[in-house]
């Protein structure tokens, strides 16, 4: 054979070879694994475990309906009184109240609820212009002077405030009880619908108390 042509045929078998070696693919090298040992994973327990354990939060429902506090009467209620700012009702009440302008950008300054939990309304603080003026509650536990709340039966409210007045709802047709606590305070009691019992109170100084729809 020519040695031309063998040098020829050399060449070519060399770069097919090497073509090949390029179009395929390197094979990927192995990663070392992720998955924690169960010490690691232990550790990352522990860690969150004290994280959560930090977090500012109420313990259950005892401090939310203020279990420890005194009844709520016609100067306020667990610490808040009315005619307090809202910065001073927020230092009083135990384990401080949310809500507010400064945490609804969309509220009306001018009246908002101070709650005792956030998405909790089962009780709070109506503040007008700045200022404390009534209570709502929704929560069985928290009584009046008298001992009445939330549960009860209307006819036990109405014995425990014999002057009290029953005056229509505007909603349903039940009667609400009004009882005029003196110096403008009152305490008015809403009751469910068909059952004979309160549903809701509120409790503070007039005008606001008679407000039927709070700060709607």
């Amino acid at each position: 054979m020519n040695k031309i042509l063998l040098a020829t045929l050399s060449l070519s078998a060399l770069l097919a070879a090497c073509a090949e070696d390029a179009a395929t693919p390197a094979a990927p090298e192995e990663t070392a694994s992720e998955e924690l040992t169960a010490e690691e994973t232990d550790e990352v327990i522990e860690d969150l475990e004290a994280d959560m354990a930090s977090l500012p939060v109420r313990a259950g429902d005892e401090d939310l309906a203020g279990a420890d506090c005194d009844p709520a009467t016609a100067e306020g209620y667990c610490g808040v009184l009315f005619g307090m700012s809202a910065g001073e009702a927020r230092a009083a009440y135990p384990g401080g109240l949310v809500g507010g302008p400064d945490e609804d950008p969309y509220g009306d300054p001018g009246c908002y609820y101070l709650n005792v939990a956030p998405e909790n309304y089962e009780i709070g603080f109506m503040v007008v212009d700045g200022t404390v003026m009534r209570l709502d509650v929704r929560a069985p536990g928290v009584t009046t002077e008298a001992g009445a709340m939330v549960g009860m039966a209307a006819e036990d409210v109405l014995a425990r405030y014999p002057d009290a007045e029953r005056l229509p709802n505007k909603y349903t047709d039940e009667d609400d009880i009004h009882v005029d606590l003196g110096n403008d305070a009152k305490a008015i009691f809403e009751q469910e619908v068909g059952e004979g019992t309160i549903s809701r109170y509120r409790i503070g100084l007039a005008p606001p108390v008679d407000y039927v729809e709070g700060c709607a």
